[in-house]
């Protein structure tokens, strides 16, 4: 549970600093992302699969 808190944490991290310092494109990828991420989200506590859903999504990044 403490990797998930600090995977979201840094995901907002991530997002608040890149924001900050980007073109308009540039947020709407950011935005697109964190939205993609928090589907991906819902969708591996619904399957009860996280851990293996979280290292596949770490591969794909």
């Amino acid at each position: 549970m403490e990797l998930h808190l600090l995977f979201w944490l840094q995901l907002i991290k991530n997002f608040k600093f890149a924001s900050e310092s980007c073109s308009r494109h540039q947020k709407i990828k950011l935005i697109l992302l964190l939205i993609a991420s928090t589907s991906f989200e819902i969708l591996t506590l619904l399957s009860g699969s996280f851990n293996l859903f979280h290292i596949l999504y770490f591969q794909i990044l």
